[in-house]
């Protein structure tokens, strides 16, 4: 008569068991942690500080996050917070942070105009260097910044926190950017800043800021009307009402003397 050796039982399913109810322990044991941090008014937010904003104000920063004050600092959705500045123009990007126990801190960036559009009602239009269009309903004195007169852009056609198109602005802020390298480059040492951007007798025309000295690039190429306007502004001088018309190869029509 033969006997068969009965095999031992592998032991994977106590494992199992065991690792599912150490699983279900841990769990428990962080539910009964979270609850006891979230119904703790040692983690009721109490401060809320607005930090990096240039222009806009801090209470009115502070005032659109009121709704988060008394609230747990652990019940507080970053994104929520992010929500609640979503429609200022001026405002690029935000970050959230909480500072336990009982802060909320907001990290505003603000976008910084490049220029102002004078659109055909005669309304200044601030926009950034992504042609995003800002908040005009008010203007600060010490954003000294270049005006483009643009007759073919209306109020309908500009919207607070979206971009536009317009090939005369683009044309203006080329050309801007073009005259800043030049003049950083070549004229480092010169006061020389441009005030507006505009169309004068058929003619796309830069506006000097200090004289009111309007220059007329009849040439495509701008480093030889930097350079006729600086000959003409130290050995003539510059004074209002003068009109310097830049051609090719050096010549200079002067309007105005």
């Amino acid at each position: 008569m033969m006997f068969h050796k009965k095999r031992k039982k592998s032991g994977y399913g106590r494992y199992i068991v065991r690792g599912f109810l150490l699983l279900a322990f841990i769990y428990s044991c962080f539910c009964g942690i979270s609850s006891v941090f979230k119904n703790n008014d040692f983690f009721t937010i109490k401060n809320i500080k607005i930090s990096g904003n240039v222009h806009l104000e801090t209470l009115f920063l502070e005032n659109l996050a009121d709704d988060f004050s008394g609230k747990n600092l652990f019940d507080v959705n970053k994104n929520d917070v992010c929500l609640m500045y979503e429609n200022i123009s001026r405002i690029k990007s935000l970050k959230v942070k909480k500072k336990f126990p009982s802060t909320l801190k907001i990290e505003i960036a603000e976008r910084v105009p490049a220029f102002y559009i004078n659109t055909n009602e005669g309304i200044l239009v601030p926009f950034d260097s992504d042609f995003v269009v800002l908040d005009y309903s008010c203007l600060y004195s010490d954003e000294d910044i270049p005006i483009i007169k643009a007759d073919s852009i209306s109020m309908n056609d500009l919207v607070c926190g979206e971009t536009f198109e317009d090939d005369f602005v683009f044309k203006a802020v080329k050309m801007h950017k073009e005259i800043t390298e030049i003049v950083s480059k070549n004229y480092k040492n010169e006061n020389f800043k441009i005030s507006e951007y505009c169309v004068i007798d058929g003619y796309f025309t830069f506006i000097e800021s200090e004289h009111g000295v309007a220059v007329m690039p009849v040439t495509a190429c701008l480093e030889d009307v930097m350079k006729m306007v600086f000959w003409y502004k130290n050995y003539k001088g510059f004074h209002h009402g003068i009109a310097l018309y830049a051609g090719a190869k050096d010549q200079l029509a002067v309007r105005g003397e």
